[in-house]
């Protein structure tokens, strides 16, 4: 779950024995309630908040989002499983999808600071990418916030990576302009190449699987979105220490 050890020093005796009883049952855990999971290890709710506050967790909705993400990635890494809408996996190979990978990676080393930016889900998974970004040597930003307050200042040594599965949000649309009006790069990894916030950016990376719709509500595949991130950020480790 990209936890450090530093992070692990900081837990109590009771918040270590719910660390160690979550990371030996992800999948058990994913499917439970904070009380549920909190009769299991005989400890209060209030524990298992406090240790998702030291892990830099936003509370327990975020603990089990994390465990699913760890869980697509284990599947993904096992041969001969295939997942649905996952065809974008074998795109990242392509030349394109690597040169644009490539050229994200080289702008963020380029840069002077990096912004990763998501609401909803989207955030949700801007915050993760901000982990496995430091454990990658680089530093960000996590935006996933509508009432964040923005510096007005020029942003021209700035990359912003926004997440936008739609790319229609008229907020994030807003925020994308702001940067863009202050000299920022704008990076987008969304599902089309002809949005809103795509037209907007300097390098669109766009992954195109079916939209899907549960009971109105859109739940269409965010895992390209993940996967582009932590390419990127494997791309950079590579650039940051190559010979």
């Amino acid at each position: 779950m990209l936890i450090t050890e530093h992070q692990l020093q900081s837990l109590n005796q009771l918040e270590r024995a719910a660390y160690d009883y979550i990371a030996a049952n992800k999948d058990e855990v994913i499917s439970m309630t904070i009380r549920d999971l909190s009769k299991s290890i005989h400890v209060s709710p209030t524990t298992i908040l406090r240790m998702c506050k030291k892990l830099d967790i936003k509370g327990y909705s975020e603990l089990k989002l994390r465990l699913k993400m760890f869980q697509i990635d284990s599947v993904v890494a096992t041969k001969n499983q295939k997942l649905p809408d996952l065809d974008y996996l074998g795109a990242l190979g392509t030349p394109v999808m690597g040169d644009k990978v490539n050229k994200a990676a080289t702008l963020i080393q380029a840069s002077k600071e990096l912004i990763l930016f998501g609401l909803g889900t989207s955030g949700l998974i801007a915050r993760y990418a901000g982990h496995f970004y430091e454990m990658m040597g680089c530093k960000a930003q996590v935006i996933d916030d509508t009432y964040f307050h923005y510096t007005d200042k020029n942003y021209g040594q700035t990359i912003i990576i926004v997440i936008s599965r739609s790319g229609e949000t008229p907020h994030i649309i807003n925020r994308v302009k702001f940067f863009k009006d202050r000299e920022a790069v704008v990076i987008a990894l969304t599902n089309w190449d002809n949005n809103s916030v795509a037209l907007l950016s300097n390098l669109v990376i766009s992954y195109q699987v079916p939209r899907k719709e549960i009971s109105l509500s859109d739940v269409t595949t965010q895992i390209p979105a993940l996967v582009s991130l932590e390419a990127i950020a494997h791309r950079f480790f590579e650039l940051e220490n190559s010979a």
